[in-house]
């Protein structure tokens, strides 16, 4: 009875980033492009956050493109062809890419590397003043780091969403780490 629950629950408390490779899909963009993360959740069966891989995305015509709580990484760049007009919406998404001249927006992060981050280097907790003892959580609330701030430097987490607790000062929810 024992391994038939926790059979049964084990998946619901699990958070994993779960990625799916649309390189096809981005690197022709000529019409509407909707990418929704919660639709892949429940088609992945997963809580976690949604990776959508890709090498350049390339927007010809009068593109639209829509993200829904995803985050996408791109090998290579953003290229919008000549005349190519584009009409995003971003609701709580982000684009990793490693160049974007032609299109510029808070949502499109420019970055050589990205796999994972340096808890040192997100700005979240370089803000914090002192040295607090900080923790750390995923999406589904496992704590994935717990300690002082100065014991932070050879920590890294990959790229995604997390929640931070500062004892005696605050939570933060669902901040990006890049």
């Amino acid at each position: 009875m024992r391994k038939l629950l926790l059979i049964y629950f084990v998946p619901l408390c699990m958070f994993s980033q779960t990625y799916i490779d649309m390189t096809e899909d981005l690197s022709d963009i000529s019409e509407t492009l909707l990418i929704d993360g919660n639709l892949l959740r429940k088609k992945n069966d997963t809580q976690g956050e949604i990776i959508i891989l890709g090498k350049n995305m390339v927007i010809k015509n009068n593109a639209r493109i829509i993200l829904n709580n995803v985050i996408v990484q791109l090998s290579g760049d953003i290229i919008l062809e000549d005349e190519a007009e584009i009409y995003p919406k971003f609701i709580d998404s982000y684009i990793f890419c490693k160049n974007s001249d032609q299109w510029n927006s808070k949502y499109i992060i420019v970055k050589s590397g990205y796999k994972d981050v340096s808890l040192s280097k997100i700005k979240y907790i370089r803000k914090i003043k002192g040295n607090p003892k900080i923790h750390i959580y995923d999406p589904s609330g496992k704590k994935v780091y717990s300690g002082r701030k100065d014991e932070i430097k050879e920590v890294k987490l990959t790229i995604g969403r997390y929640d931070l607790r500062v004892e005696g000062k605050s939570f933060e929810s669902d901040l990006l780490f890049y």
